[in-house]
């Protein structure tokens, strides 16, 4: 089971070094500004619209290390604004906080997470809901101890919650829903390149307008890692699954599973995962997701990379109620991208892609081209006395 987190950092954030700077604050920034085109804004199949737009992305990191404890602040803002459909600008905002606590034999990892997204992103690959801007809330608490018992085995845990709001939703088939969730685990170390884990968990889909919504469903999980060279790392999981609904939605068994394989040399680095998992979604409904991803970097010369990376998608809804039609949806997106840094903290982004998405159930089928030229700023790390 995948534990709901935040949005990925589309705006690369210079991460700090823990050595020696012990109970002080330190920051770093990052930013960008783009110029992008989109010819489908919504992501619909019948009558889409083009467009041109401007992005500013800015984030940063605020940490802060002592011997045991590690405080860290992450805030980002993206503001999007069309040339043309300006009923689509719309800004998005995400925080986290953690705090990692280490000690002789136990640890300790607590953090939350608030995104302030829209439709437009937030139903990509998900529900499929594309055609619409409106505002997204999604806030998680998290809990992760664990304890080394001994040289070789770990024991450990998670809980979590996530509760998730649409502005405004009325007409739009998005539902308001909670989602808890707990494991439990033991970690084993066969040697030194590989360990063995396994893993139980359950959670819990709770829609407070419906009832009739809920799903728990659970899942148990084997996986072992193994570092093949100093280069090559090896990740596979699988295991059982169960979803169990109301009386009258039934029972649902599947198997969810992981893979990935990374490679990471000076000049290349190659990523491939594939994964089934159960994730809650906006309709009120637990749905099977299989996500496979690639990721290919080739730096050339001193100051320029290229970059590959992919991505396909398939979420099936799980245990229907209520009358809903849309049963599967399918996205993919493939990225092709060129950096050009002419100084440290510096570089020149150039990017185009090409995306589809499918909603199985009405037939639509919706394409889209974007591309984007910008500028990003890495920022240097700096000590707050």
């Amino acid at each position: 089971m995948r534990a709901i987190s935040s949005a990925g950092m589309l705006v690369a954030v210079a991460t700090t070094s823990t050595a020696a700077r012990a109970a002080a604050w330190s920051y770093t920034g990052a930013g960008a500004v783009d110029a992008a085109y989109d010819d489908n804004i919504l992501f619909v199949a019948h009558d889409p619209l083009v467009d041109h737009s401007g992005r500013l992305d800015y984030a940063a990191t605020l940490l802060r290390v002592s011997d045991q404890a590690r405080w860290s602040l992450l805030p980002r803002i993206v503001a999007v604004a069309y040339d043309h459909d300006r009923i689509y600008n719309h800004t998005e905002q995400y925080l986290t906080i953690s705090n990692v606590v280490s000690g002789e034999r136990d640890s300790s990892n607590l953090s939350f997470n608030l995104i302030r997204d829209t439709t437009l992103t937030s139903e990509l690959g998900s529900t499929g809901l594309t055609a619409i801007n409106k505002r997204r809330q999604s806030s998680n608490l998290s809990w992760s101890p664990s304890r080394q018992v001994s040289e070789r085995w770990v024991l450990g845990a998670q809980f979590g919650a996530t509760v998730v709001h649409y502005a405004d939703a009325a007409r739009t088939n998005l539902v308001d829903y909670r989602y808890g969730m707990a494991a439990l685990y033991s970690s084993y170390v066969l040697s030194e390149r590989s360990k063995l884990t396994w893993q139980l968990s359950g959670g819990r889909l709770q829609v407070p307008d419906n009832g009739l919504y809920d799903n728990d469903n659970y899942a148990t999980t084997l996986a072992y890692d193994r570092l093949l060279t100093e280069n090559w790392h090896l990740s596979v999981s699988a295991g059982p699954s169960l979803i169990r609904g109301a009386a009258a939605a039934g029972a649902d068994r599947g198997t969810v599973y992981g893979f990935s394989l990374t490679r990471a040399l000076e000049r290349n680095k190659v990523s491939l995962s594939v994964s089934r998992d159960v994730t809650p979604n906006g309709l009120g409904l637990l749905a099977r997701h299989e996500q496979a991803a690639l990721n290919l970097t080739h730096t050339v010369g001193e100051h320029t990379a290229l970059s590959l990376d992919g991505v396909l998608m398939q979420t099936l809804n799980l245990l229907t109620t209520g009358g809903l039609q849309l049963s599967k949806v399918e996205y993919s997106d493939v990225n092709a991208g060129l950096n050009w840094s002419w100084a440290p903290t510096w570089r020149l982004s150039m990017g185009i892609g090409r995306g589809q998405q499918v909603n199985d159930a009405i037939g639509d089928r919706a394409r889209r081209w974007h591309g984007s030229l910008g500028v990003r700023w890495s920022g240097l790390e700096h000590v707050l006395h």
